[in-house]
């Protein structure tokens, strides 16, 4: 993800499901505000979309405000 977007380690850590929209033409992912950047929507690149939507499908039932990677024990954001 951080490759087919270019977003920072942060940002990936923080991102919610809702943030993705493979359905978009391009696919796209919502990046809010953080620090000095503003926020922005990314085209996801081609070769990143089937590995998101396959990551996506093994939690269909989560809430879309659920962290995208969340940590394994915690489902908290990742350090």
């Amino acid at each position: 993800v951080l490759l087919g977007t270019g977003i920072t380690s942060a940002e990936i850590r923080a991102a919610t499901r809702n943030a993705l929209d493979l359905d978009a033409r391009p696919p796209s992912m919502s990046v809010p505000r953080a620090h000095a950047r503003p926020a922005r929507t990314i085209p996801v690149a081609p070769f990143a979309v089937a590995p998101l939507g396959a990551w996506c499908a093994m939690s269909v039932d989560a809430p879309a405000s659920t962290l995208l990677f969340p940590a394994p024990r915690r489902g908290a954001a990742m350090n």
